[in-house]
């Protein structure tokens, strides 16, 4: 037996009030050193998955690169593969659903709000109707996730 093991997941984040918590792949820290891009996307993504950890959440934040074609989701979401998106624009909201779904193999989506706008739930609506996913979102001042019916 080996006495160089190489480890896999670093345990990230540990809620203080629930039971969420945030595992991160160690590939998945080296890629976010590859670049001033993807230090950033590491970040914001980073900060979605411990609102979820927060939020009770168990989170598996996956590396990104040499996955197989179709199964490029963000995260696993208490389990679920999940994409996770972030955006100013309620245009976006459909068009993110059905990349997630159709070509990232996700079977659910977590979506950073930047602005609380009550169109949001027009373009869930329309996301919901179209795919087969589970839809969570938050509003980036609450941090309160829900999930869309």
């Amino acid at each position: 037996m080996s006495n160089t093991i190489q480890k896999k997941w670093e345990h990230s984040y540990i809620s203080n009030n629930k039971d969420g918590y945030v595992v991160t792949e160690i590939q998945r820290i080296k890629e976010a050193k590859m670049s001033n891009n993807e230090e950033d996307k590491y970040e914001k993504e980073f900060r979605m998955c411990c609102v979820a950890a927060d939020n009770g959440h168990k989170v598996e934040y996956l590396h990104g690169l040499n996955r197989p074609t179709g199964e490029t989701y963000d995260i696993t979401f208490d389990g679920i593969p999940t994409d996770l998106k972030s955006t100013g624009s309620i245009g976006n909201i459909v068009k993110y659903v059905k990349k997630a779904y159709k070509q990232q193999g996700a079977k659910a989506i977590l979506i950073e709000f930047e602005i609380n706008n009550p169109e949001v739930y027009d373009k869930l609506n329309e996301a919901k109707r179209k795919y087969n996913i589970r839809i969570y979102f938050y509003f980036k001042e609450e941090r309160k996730i829900r999930e869309y019916r």
